[in-house]
């Protein structure tokens, strides 16, 4: 009997390891530029918080992933992110590490051209074996944003099954030939209706797919003309459509053929913001302010506030929290703020009463990185996160949890003056909280989109090491893209990068100078200080390099908004920009002969610049701006034309001329709709020299220099032969 009791017990505590409930966490690669408290790195992780994280985001370049953020992979002198994450699994080896591709901001044009063929397919799923595997990951994690929506095909429904099926086979031979354990499959997905009805072959991914993740959050947000929470348990009375909310959604996966101990519940650690028409109503469904709404002083999104956020305005005794008692959901008003968001109590309800009771299979949180995962705002850390997995935990092991002892908040003493008249505006995204579902708060921004690459590949033996925001943050990044860099006059070592408009000072290693001309840590012999770290012609005396290929222009920026922004052409400083800054002010300086054109300019010195994808030098607010914005009248710039000889120098072509001209709504581009489609650079429809690009809806024609051909995987204007269109 005593044999049995033990074996019984043993047997409890090995079911507890592996766990009935997945507890799926979203860990974002961006979150490293948030400034104070909300700066987020790997080792803030707990690695037994979580079963699976998902690394948040690969990038898709044609049919092949790469890594997205600059510092993902590892380099000669330091470990990179992705490392740095999977390190986690040493002190936990159940835990589960995946890449996460997709998400808003990479809209869908990309993965429905990549499905769209069995060679595009086949390439993808080739490039995805050999980037997990080199990476360490244990899977992949599918986010696209939507099949056959925001600029997709009809036929994504049909392409995304079969690429759902052929990735599973090929991980299945893949572990069959190797030994290794097989890679996981897995998919975060929509859960509003209009984005789920022909995107998704429901039977077909249930059949092969580990586990399908439910973003059940964004139903409600600052894009539309109304309160509303972001993640309702159920629906509301004042609510315009019942459909969006949770109960709902997971309930329809179900129905449609996904298995419930496949289905996995999206929780938000973030919540929605909206700003109210009269403080004075301030219920689920009152009127808003359209398009305003306050932002996170550490997010800085509009409409958007980390839980950390919350708490924290929640703990100044200012504002009230408020329980929307059909929803299961507070909100906070604080004046014309109204914030819908989760707290312990909420979180609690969904987990034992809703996922637990109704036999699904666990719990997905966006994001790690927005619980308050630093206790400032009590005693424990990841306060949300680690309710989920206490309850979760109670349940395995045959208890539970009782409620939070919180003393329940009011509830408003009258319900709004007017129910809605008609629904929200935009119809929810479900995305996951990677941008912001609307446009830019004011306007696209400037500056380079490279983040520095931290020294040459061979030579250094130690990263740049970054400290605290610099004292001149507000005059020299305000307003900057994040990822723009400039130098230190004071030192030349150290170097600025721009992140949420707040600059970061940062440090070359070893014996290393910053080179503003390059945006790079170089040779010291290579740097002339007393220029202010201009690039001079010495070259190393030991070492030689040679290159092959086209050189690169950018890296991807440490971005969370989908705004394309400018990419520098970056000539060396020549009399041209050391003339015209020479009797400049430090800072951004309109060219006046190119609309399109500024200069940086540093202590009578400066490099030349330019705008990128059809924005234009606005000089009132010192960025780049849509062109109907700015009132410019300099003729544009002519642009260098490649080469005539056969023989190609590695000197990158002008990356986008400047002549820009606005579609109207009666000359559209033909089969194009930029209301579906996420902002960015799209192909132009039967001319490669052409290129459009939408912005918030709007959209943009522009062409590229005589001879050169839109490169739409590079983003820019490029030799036809590098190019890839085909188009007649």
């Amino acid at each position: 009997m005593k044999f049995l009791l033990i074996l019984q017990i043993s047997f409890l505590s090995f079911c507890a390891v592996l766990g009935k409930y997945k507890r799926v966490c979203y860990y974002t690669n961006w979150s490293q530029y948030r400034s104070g408290i909300g700066k987020f790195w790997p080792e803030d992780i707990d690695p037994f918080l979580c079963t699976h994280i998902m690394y948040s985001f690969g990038k898709l370049e044609g049919n092949k992933i790469t890594n997205f953020e600059w510092n993902d992979p590892d380099t000669d002198w330091a470990e990179g992110l992705y490392t740095r994450v999977n390190n986690l699994k040493k002190q936990n080896g159940d835990l589960k590490v995946l890449l996460a591709m997709g998400g808003w901001n990479a809209g869908s044009l990309v993965y429905s051209q990549m499905s769209s063929t069995p060679n595009n397919r086949r390439e993808f799923i080739d490039s995805a074996l050999t980037f997990l595997r080199d990476n360490n990951f244990d899977g992949l994690d599918m986010d696209w944003e939507y099949p056959a929506r925001r600029g997709g095909a009809a036929a994504d429904y049909t392409n995304f099954g079969l690429l759902v099926q052929e990735l599973r086979q090929a991980f299945e031979n893949e572990a069959t030939q190797t030994g290794n354990d097989r890679l996981l499959l897995t998919a975060a997905v929509a859960a509003g209706k209009s984005n789920i009805d022909g995107a998704y072959d429901v039977p077909v991914m249930a059949a092969n797919m580990d586990f399908i993740c439910l973003m059940t959050y964004d139903f409600n947000g600052a894009w539309g003309s109304v309160t509303g929470h972001n993640s309702p348990l159920d629906a509301s009375s004042a609510d315009a459509d019942k459909t969006w909310n949770m109960k709902w959604a997971s309930a329809y996966w179900h129905q449609l053929g996904l298995p419930k101990d496949k289905l996995i519940v999206g929780l938000a650690t973030y919540g929605r913001a909206f700003t109210l028409s009269d403080p004075n109503n301030y219920g689920v469904g009152a009127p808003t302010v359209s398009g305003s709404a306050p932002s996170g002083p550490y997010t800085r999104e509009k409409g958007f506030f980390a839980y950390y956020e919350i708490c924290e305005m929640q703990n100044s005794g200012s504002g009230t929290t408020y329980r929307d008692t059909e929803a299961m959901v507070p909100y906070y008003v604080d004046g014309t703020t109204w914030v819908g968001f989760d707290d312990e109590i909420s979180i609690h309800n969904k987990v034992q009463n809703f996922i637990i009771s109704n036999g699904y299979g666990g719990a997905m949180v966006w994001a790690l990185p927005l619980d308050d995962f630093k206790a400032n705002c009590g005693s424990k850390k990841f306060p949300l996160i680690n309710k989920i997995k206490e309850i979760f935990e109670a349940d395995e092991n045959g208890g539970s949890v009782n409620p939070p002892t919180a003393a329940p908040t009011a509830a408003p003493t009258a319900a709004p003056t007017a129910a809605p008249t008609a629904a929200p505006t935009a119809a929810p995204t479900t995305a996951p909280t990677a941008a912001p579902t609307a446009g830019p708060t004011a306007a696209p921004t400037a500056g380079p989109t490279a983040a520095p690459t931290q020294g040459p590949t061979a030579g250094p033996t130690g990263a740049p090491t970054s400290q605290s925001p610099g004292s001149n943050a507000i005059t020299t990044c305000l307003g900057m893209p994040n990822g723009y860099i400039y130098p230190d006059l004071a030192n030349c070592k150290n170097f600025y990068q721009c992140a949420h408009s707040v600059s970061f000072i940062k440090t070359c290693p070893g014996t290393l100078l910053f080179d503003h001309v390059s945006s790079n840590c170089q040779w010291s012999n290579l740097v002339d200080c007393s220029r202010g770290g201009v690039t001079t012609t010495a070259v190393p005396a030991t070492t030689t390099t040679t290159t092959t290929q086209r050189p690169t222009t950018s890296t991807a920026s440490p971005t969370t908004t989908t705004t394309h922004i400018p990419t520098t052409t970056r000539p060396g400083v020549t009399s041209g920009p050391s003339s015209f800054c020479a009797d400049k002010p430090n800072g951004l300086h309109g060219d006046p002969g190119d609309c399109a054109g500024y200069y940086n300019c540093w202590a009578g010195r400066g490099n030349q610049l330019k705008c990128y994808g059809g924005l234009l030098w606005n000089q009132a607010v010192k960025y780049c701006d849509y062109p109907d914005r700015v009132n410019c009248v300099r003729s544009d710039v002519i642009t260098k034309q490649p080469p005539a000889t056969s023989s190609r120098t590695t000197e990158q072509p002008e990356v986008m001329t400047t002549t820009v001209t606005p579609v109207s709504s009666n000359n559209p581009v033909e089969g194009m709709d930029c209301t579906t489609l996420a902002n960015g650079l799209y192909n132009y429809p039967g001319n490669c020299n052409k290129y459009f690009t939408c912005s918030n809806g709007r959209i943009f024609q522009g062409s590229c220099p005589p001879s050169l051909h839109f490169n739409s995987f590079a983003q820019r204007c490029d030799w036809p032969s590098f190019a890839g269109c085909t188009q007649k």
